[in-house]
């Protein structure tokens, strides 16, 4: 009786078996791939420009300093001039010894001589700022050098070989009296024993530049500038006979003293007023009505930029049904054309500008991501967040490009806010901070570009709303997409 179980088991087994082994495959995704063919295509989205103006900006946080005046035949005449203090130190020493040592009634001790201090020559050395890279400081920027890293050569004359090499530089003469009196001959006293002591008794300087035959506008290396001193004293020589006064003499030595610039530094610039034309833009701007044109000047004049609706840029119908579209944004460009009024003066049409985020100040979302360097200098760095002067086919100013594609995929993609775009010259695209500025004074500070007080050009671009026979060149936000 226990055989016949036996068997009905078995069958029962395997019949499981094969009917759980019996299974339909599916392919995976087969619904979402099927019928899924993309199409890159392009469009243009409304981009909205409106003129904006500072009247101040804040000018003792620069990096650099300008300096000199320029005419311009758009905006008119720049000047440039700063002020300094001086970093000295706490009670320094000119010669050998303290001027408490040298006035020590000690008869004994053969050293014990006034010193008497005397300024010969100071100089005022100013570095010209360089935008270009140059690794090994020969002289020869990197993109034209053999080799960048290495400023030595074989089979080189010793004799003739340049033993200290300074970059460019303004070497400005000063007068040695005022610096004996107001340095020198204060040695031990209680106007060197600190800083505060001594920004008493030497304020600073005021550097300006003027009477010139032409223009002549400077970008300087302030944080590298140094004053100069030299002077000689009377140093007690033994000869190396100690005990043997007979051959001792007393030298004249000359002395090096070197005083950098720094504490407070106000850079002052100052701009003409601007046309009635430039002003009549400002105030239509001021009444949400989008501009014709666009005057981006270094300090005084700027541009907002509002994508996808001149009203509210966060919620308008465009951007609504752009979110519910199926597609890839694969490039997303802001491009500006140069007004063809202005593009014969390439020489004064600025070569950088900048994008920001207009609320904050703050730099875009491609601007960070942008890690690219060009070895023709620092604000050629990031080439692919765009912003560079590009020529037409004659050599003439065409336009400006900005890549703003994470941004423009987050808004549309990811629900970012469309804030507002600010526009302005950059002297360094590497320098993203901000500083406080005032577009009246019964107005509150905004954040601004730092960089965007760096240049005294400009540019004047076509804006949203030029005249008929300008459209083609109207600025515009081109999107290249692929559709599914």
């Amino acid at each position: 009786m226990k055989l016949p179980s036996f068997h009905f088991f078995v069958r029962t087994l395997t019949l499981l078996v094969f009917i759980s082994c019996n299974q339909d495959f599916y392919p995976v995704g087969e619904v979402l791939l099927s019928d899924l063919t993309l199409e890159t295509n392009s469009r243009s989205v409304p981009a909205f420009t409106f003129q904006e103006s500072i009247q101040e900006v804040e000018s003792n946080r620069q990096p650099l300093a300008q300096l000199g005046s320029i005419n311009h035949p758009v905006f008119g005449r720049a000047e440039a001039s700063f002020i300094t203090q001086l970093n000295l130190g706490s009670d320094p020493i000119f010669g050998q010894y303290r001027q408490q040592f040298e006035d020590q009634e000690d008869q004994t001790d053969v050293n014990l001589i006034q010193e008497n201090e005397t300024v010969k020559s100071v100089y005022l050395e100013i570095p010209f700022f360089s935008n270009t890279n140059d690794s090994d400081n020969d002289g020869v920027i990197d993109s034209l050098d053999a080799d960048p890293d290495d400023p030595e050569t074989t089979d080189v004359d010793e004799t003739t070989r340049v033993e200290t090499r300074l970059s460019p530089r303004l070497n400005i003469p000063l007068e040695p009296t005022f610096f004996q009196k107001r340095l020198i001959d204060l040695e031990g006293t209680d106007d060197l024993s600190g800083s505060d002591a001594f920004n008493q008794v030497m304020r600073g300087l005021i550097i300006k530049a003027d009477n010139f035959s032409d223009d002549l506008y400077m970008l300087l290396d302030i944080q590298n500038a140094e004053i100069k001193v030299l002077y000689e004293f009377d140093d007690y020589d033994t000869n190396g006979t100690v005990g043997d006064l007979s051959d001792d003499e007393i030298n004249k030595v000359e002395k090096e003293l070197s005083i950098s610039l720094g504490g407070t530094q106000i850079n002052t610039l100052k701009n003409s007023a601007f046309e009635s034309a430039v002003e009549q833009r400002i105030l239509l701007s001021e009444n949400n009505n989008p501009t014709d044109k666009l005057f981006v000047q270094s300090s005084h004049l700027h541009g907002k930029i509002r994508l996808f609706s001149d009203i509210n840029p966060d919620s308008n119908s465009l951007l609504e049904d752009l979110r519910t579209e199926s597609f890839l944004i694969n490039e997303a460009n802001l491009i500006f054309y140069i007004d063809p009024e202005m593009n014969k003066l390439e020489s004064l049409i600025a070569k950088r500008l900048y994008l920001f985020n207009y609320n904050s100040g703050a730099p875009l979302s491609d601007y960070i991501i942008d890690a690219s360097v060009s070895n023709f200098g620092a604000n050629s760095n990031k080439q692919n967040f765009g912003g560079i002067l590009e020529l037409d086919e004659n050599s003439n100013p065409y336009r400006y490009k900005f890549n703003l594609t994470s941004h423009i995929s987050n808004i549309i993609r990811n629900d970012s806010v469309n804030h507002d775009l600010g526009l302005v010259v950059t002297g360094d695209i590497e320098n993203p901070f901000a500083i406080k500025a005032r577009k009246s004074l019964d107005e509150e500070t905004f954040n601004y570009p730092i960089a965007a007080t760096l240049n005294p050009l400009g540019a004047v671009l076509v804006g949203s709303h030029p005249a008929s026979n300008l459209n083609d060149k109207k600025v515009k936000l081109e999107l290249i997409y692929s559709s599914y």
